[in-house]
């Protein structure tokens, strides 16, 4: 169900009342439907969707977090830890470094089929700290992974030779990860095995930090103010006074109007709407401008 709002008849004012229900249409719906992104960056878009209810937009967000795939180091392999760091420590790091890889050009592996170039990301990381000083500490980041031309170096398994396509468009989204820090003479080598799956499997594999979406304030202008301070008992439940366009000409304006006991919290929202939405519970906000030239005093 879609609620619709009526618009007062009185021209002095212009504020919705009314509410009714109707069943949804698919004609309604493309009529009033508007998608534009108004911000679009690397790691981030921003979309405008005009004329459709808060539960699909929460559905779609929903669906981006928990199931779009991306991929995530499923299996580590530590051959060497000498650092202070724990192996379940540094496994867990490495986990949630986030790969750069189209979804579309692997498969998702099976649970008893042995990985191959279709279907595992093999990484090796091998280090050492050389320095003779014993308070120099060096830094372990995401950009000393190195992707295995050969597959794995295990037995059993990938030992497929991955193609100069397959090296170019997987990449290490971001570079500048600290994985952990080694002293001198300590050692970190250990292999990566990436797998794709989906959000609602791990949170590793959720291709996105955080979704969200907010609504917009539904903005009404007064054009007549003596009609709605007789009126006032009236709007005074579904009404959020905002003071002020031109502080000049409506100071006095402010000073007569907003002393009355039912504005003494100007912070107040009141929801107009009253959330009909079975599925949610955000409100909208009503804000009225009090505008000196469409005044008639």
């Amino acid at each position: 169900m879609i609620v619709f709002s009526m618009t007062h008849k009185n021209e002095n004012i212009i504020v919705q009342t009314k509410h009714f229900y109707q069943t949804w249409d698919i004609n309604n719906f493309i009529e009033g439907f508007q998608l534009k992104i108004i911000n679009k960056t690397k790691f981030c878009i921003q979309l405008e969707i005009i004329g459709i209810d808060s539960a699909i937009i929460n559905s779609l967000r929903r669906i981006i977090i928990s199931e779009s795939p991306s991929f995530a180091f499923e299996n580590i392999y530590i051959f060497n830890n000498s650092s202070i760091l724990n192996d379940n420590i540094i496994a867990q790091r490495l986990a949630l470094i986030p790969i750069k890889a189209d979804p579309r050009s692997m498969k998702f592996k099976k649970k008893n089929c042995f990985g191959n170039q279709f279907n595992t990301i093999v990484y090796i990381l091998k280090t050492v700290n050389l320095s003779t000083d014993n308070h120099f500490c060096k830094r372990i980041y995401s950009k000393n992974l190195k992707i295995s031309k050969h597959g794995s170096i295990i037995p059993f398994q990938s030992k497929t030779y991955y193609t100069n396509f397959q090296k170019n468009n997987i990449k290490i989204s971001h570079l500048d990860l600290l994985i952990a820090k080694i002293k001198p003479k300590q050692k970190l080598f250990m292999e990566l095995h990436a797998i794709k799956g989906y959000g609602y499997m791990h949170n590793k594999f959720s291709p996105i930090t955080t979704a969200w979406f907010s609504y917009y304030s539904s903005i009404f202008f007064i054009k007549n103010l003596n009609y709605l301070k007789k009126n006032i008992f009236t709007y005074k439940k579904n009404l959020f006074i905002k003071k002020n366009i031109n502080k000049t000409k409506t100071q006095k304006l402010s000073s007569l109007f907003f002393h009355d006991n039912y504005f003494t919290n100007l912070m107040k929202i009141s929801n107009i709407f009253k959330v009909t939405q079975k599925n949610s519970n955000i409100k909208r906000k009503i804000i009225l401008f009090i505008t000196s030239k469409l005044l008639v005093l």
